[in-house]
């Protein structure tokens, strides 16, 4: 019987901790609020350079809000152009190579996996904590 019990309980917490990963792995990340808007932003990066966007996105990049954009230039070359989203400004204009773009989703991915690991660590200990105290009680029952 108590076999049986610490297999339920152990299948509970798995179960527990796979809906909590899952739920880490779909989590958006939260948009501020009064960012401006996104044609506000590519129109400035345009200006700043003309060119074909090849790929955009909002990021929170070195402790600010921005709004990253590729742009294929009339060089062929690849221009990353970050604009402030609150402001407007210009934060970064280069050249972005080939390897700086591999190394830069390398990145991305390897502190993408850090913080959902950590996630999941600190999910499995507060897990692990809940069923001791599951078990106390129930012995002293």
């Amino acid at each position: 019987m108590r076999n049986t019990t610490r297999v339920l309980r152990l299948s509970g917490l798995l179960f527990l901790i796979s809906m909590i990963t899952t739920a880490y792995g779909m989590a958006k990340p939260v948009t501020p609020a009064n960012v401006i808007s996104k044609e506000k932003a590519q129109a400035i990066a345009l200006k700043a350079y003309a060119g074909k966007i090849k790929e955009s996105d909002l990021e929170f990049e070195n402790r600010a809000w921005i709004y990253s954009f590729e742009i294929i230039g009339h060089d062929k070359k690849t221009h990353e152009i970050n604009v402030n989203a609150f402001t407007g400004d210009i934060m970064e204009s280069k050249i972005e190579t080939p390897a700086m773009e591999a190394k830069e989703k390398k990145e991305d991915l390897a502190a993408a996996k850090s913080t959902t690991l950590k996630g999941r660590i600190e999910d499995q200990k507060e897990g692990k904590e809940d069923i001791e105290e599951v078990e106390e009680k129930e012995e002293r029952r």
